[in-house]
């Protein structure tokens, strides 16, 4: 559809032992939306972002980003889309949370009393004003992933994609993460959550896109979750143990 925000369209991608992880995906994103999208371990969710990240180029197809090919010009993405691995060690560069942040406005060249100016809103955006100085691996795993968001938002991301955001954190660091989540879309950012652990933020969600063997078997609101059979793509039924979507969330 012209003028979508993003257009994923007819991307496949096959590995070199023959395998088809991405299978002719289409996919529509609007802006401001928060999208998630579920499946079991190697289903291609994690591989499909990394094409919408630029990271990945499909063999076949093509990605818009604001009518623009990423495929074709992949530079035009660049501080538009930012990708939070499952693994927030790996996004750590600086030497203290500060200059972790700083990292991504010096590299857009910005003047001195902006990225000053950038780093500290986002500091205080993400709750790590107090410890600013310390060194990033000395912050738990909920401040990571905090942490590498804040990275993301110092280069004013529009979209932020979130790979397995909650997994191997404990109770209250997933409560963080899930609120900035939230936050991130009520400050009209766009938000793609790849997760299994649908329990957890389903009820945020605008839209949930399942894929399975490199292939979307569902696109739909999340008001009509209640058709799909979860077991069927490797996913635990969220309403085993809740009734309606507005239960499927761990904020209070």
């Amino acid at each position: 559809m012209p003028g979508s925000f993003i257009r994923i369209e007819n991307i496949s991608h096959t590995f070199q032992n023959g395998y088809k992880g991405l299978d002719t995906i289409n996919l529509t994103i609007n802006k401001g939306e928060f999208i998630v999208i579920a499946g079991k371990n190697g289903s291609g969710k994690t591989l499909l972002m990394k094409h919408l990240s630029g990271l990945e180029t499909p063999d076949t197809g093509d990605i818009f980003y604001n009518d623009i090919s990423i495929v074709k010009k992949p530079e035009s993405i660049r501080g538009k889309i930012g990708l939070i691995f499952q693994d927030a060690d790996s996004q750590i560069l600086g030497e203290t949370v500060y200059d972790d942040i700083a990292i991504g406005p010096k590299n857009l060249r910005l003047k001195k009393d902006e990225i000053i100016s950038i780093t500290e809103n986002v500091l205080e955006w993400s709750c790590l004003t107090d410890k600013k100085d310390n060194h990033p691996y000395s912050l738990s795993g909920g401040e990571k992933r905090r942490l590498a968001i804040a990275g993301m938002l110092a280069m004013n991301c529009e979209v932020m994609v979130f790979d397995e955001p909650f997994a191997n954190l404990d109770y209250p660091s997933i409560v963080n993460v899930l609120q900035s989540l939230v936050k991130l879309q009520s400050d009209g950012k766009t938000v793609i959550v790849l997760t299994h652990e649908l329990e957890k933020v389903l009820s945020h969600a605008d839209r949930l896109v399942i894929l399975d063997n490199g292939l979307i078997k569902y696109d739909m609101t999340t008001n009509d979750i209640h058709t799909i059979d979860f077991n069927k793509f490797g996913l635990r039924n969220p309403f085993v143990t809740y009734t309606k979507k507005e239960d499927l969330t761990w904020l209070q």
